[in-house]
């Protein structure tokens, strides 16, 4: 039963992460074309839970894979990611939406318990 819910998350957590690519590869075409330019660039601090390589590494690429952020440091030993971020609204905001959203699903199915 706990590989169901595994699997269901993994699927729900897909499908999410695919609204959120589509958002952000709206946000940088409407940019670009300067319909709506609210760039904002700002580097933060994001505190992290991930505990292994493999989670850092997935974390990181699917926060560098949606357009308009990229991973720029990672620092293991004091689970700090720095983040450059082109559409910077509010950073608890920012940081309360990776570590809700994308952290909490990833470690889930990845360690197979909710945090």
């Amino acid at each position: 039963m706990k590989y169901i819910e595994r699997f269901i998350t993994l699927i729900k957590f897909c499908l999410f992460y695919f609204s959120e690519l589509m958002q952000a590869n709206t946000s940088i075409f409407l940019d670009i074309i300067g319909i709506k330019q609210k760039g904002k660039p700002t580097v933060f601090e994001f505190p992290t839970r991930c505990d292994t390589d493999l989670e850092y590494f997935i974390l990181t690429n699917l926060i560098t894979f949606t357009p308009g952020t990229i991973c720029i440091e990672s620092d293991p030993e004091n689970k700090i990611i720095k983040i450059h971020d082109m559409f910077h609204s509010d950073t608890e905001a920012t940081c309360s939406l990776l570590k809700n959203k994308y952290e909490a699903q990833l470690l889930y199915i990845i360690r197979g318990k909710k945090l």
